[in-house]
């Protein structure tokens, strides 16, 4: 719900993203989105580009933290980890759209000489061995556990970092601000797929975990020091 002026609450917000001012201006909601934002006491964003635009549109410099998924341990909501279990390839794409031949084929190569299956989360997908209709914890349950995740998507790479696994992304032209500024944050733009030769080399790179595990713990106490303090701020201001 949009902040009122009048409202007599206080309104903060958690992680916000934008595409473009551009974008805004297109649908006629740059005004609109603008004056709502000032009302804002506090402002948090996950991404460079959504913390220049915030900057631009209310003259404050927001504050920018991780998506939740990096920052929440989903203990209560995922499974353990099945002993036995198939070695697989995770799939995650939006809309079919990993459709380069060369890529697809170079996946299935690689999937054979390690003995995976290719299963594929959410998305339809022709090509993979399994496609799977399941809840987003079981998706996520699927990334945990598998030998390695190629993604298109955002998310894809936010639990691909979380869980610590081998991973190839390509940067769609949709996502590109908050997904290059994802990896960019963790130093890993080694793992953008540029061509289909570099995608055996991009899955086996040997990621630097015990740095970017540290990088998350530090930025999930500045996060929960900042939902801590709205909080409290808002149960003080609603007397309860």
């Amino acid at each position: 719900m949009s902040p009122s002026a009048a409202s007599p609450y206080v309104n903060n917000s958690y992680f916000i993203s934008f595409t473009t001012e551009e974008r805004l201006f297109q649908l006629g909601l740059y005004e609109k989105v603008s004056d709502n934002l000032r009302n804002f006491n506090d402002i948090s964003v996950r991404d460079s580009n959504s913390e220049k635009i915030v900057l631009h549109m209310t003259g404050k410099k927001p504050k920018k933290h991780l998506d939740p998924v990096l920052i929440y341990d989903f203990k209560k909501e995922l499974r353990k980890k099945r002993n036995k279990r198939e070695k697989y390839f995770v799939i995650y794409q939006y809309q079919n759209r990993i459709t380069e031949s060369k890529i697809i084929y170079e996946i299935k190569r690689i999937a054979k000489e390690k003995h995976c299956k290719i299963v594929s989360v959410f998305e339809y997908c022709s090509w993979a061995d399994q496609n799977l209709v399941c809840t987003p914890f079981e998706a996520m349950e699927y990334i945990r556990d598998a030998e390695y995740v190629v993604t298109d998507t955002f998310h894809g790479c936010v639990m691909s970092i979380k869980f610590n696994k081998k991973f190839a992304t390509f940067c769609r032209k949709s996502n590109f601000n908050k997904l290059k500024d994802l990896l960019d944050r963790f130093q890993l733009e080694s793992q953008l797929i540029t061509e289909a030769g570099n995608l055996e080399k991009i899955l086996n790179h040997e990621i630097e975990w015990k740095e970017i595990n540290k990088i998350i713990h530090q930025e999930k106490e500045h996060t929960l020091i900042y939902l801590k303090n709205n909080l409290l701020e808002q149960k003080n201001e609603i007397g309860i």
